[in-house]
């Protein structure tokens, strides 16, 4: 399944992954949830697309260690990039690099790419990453480098 997201922190970011029903009930991929679970079953205010997955994503690369180096990546660059979590399997997020200062990583879609240490190692459940365009190729809006995580909402 694909979900396809617009959010003020992150941008425009899909996922493509395994729609699961997530602890509190309601539908996701990725931890990502698509739907209210409020038993109306109506989409998340985010999410502006789902789709079935055609195809399935090619084997990614395995980033095993802190030995192992990212291509270059830099804020408002295109990338798709696969993960691994338990609960989700293997999944893809396809969107915008957005530095993170505040934490010293970089993210997609609220994923770490990176992990907080000296020279930004590969985030442990990262498996790959792929830059289609980089900043300077493409014209789409980028968002701010987050400088500081937003406070929770009463609605989370």
């Amino acid at each position: 399944m694909s979900a396809f997201f617009r959010n003020p922190i992150y941008g425009p970011y899909a996922v493509t992954g395994t729609l699961i029903t997530l602890a509190h009930g309601s539908l996701g991929v990725a931890g990502q949830t698509v739907e209210t679970g409020t038993g109306a079953r109506r989409p998340v205010p985010e999410l502006f697309a789902l789709s079935q997955a055609t195809d399935n994503p090619p084997p990614p690369t395995v980033y095993s260690s802190d030995a192992d180096t990212l291509p270059a990546l830099h804020h408002g660059d295109l990338v798709e990039a696969a993960f691994e979590q338990l609960s989700y399997g293997l999944f893809t997020l396809t969107g915008l690099v957005i530095d993170a200062p505040v934490g010293d990583v970089l993210v997609l879609g609220g994923w770490f790419l990176t992990e907080r240490t000296l020279g930004r190692a590969p985030a442990r459940r990262l498996r790959g990453v792929t830059v289609l365009r980089s900043r300077t190729e493409h014209n789409s809006p980028v968002p701010n480098r987050i400088h500081r995580w937003p406070e929770p909402t009463p609605e989370d």
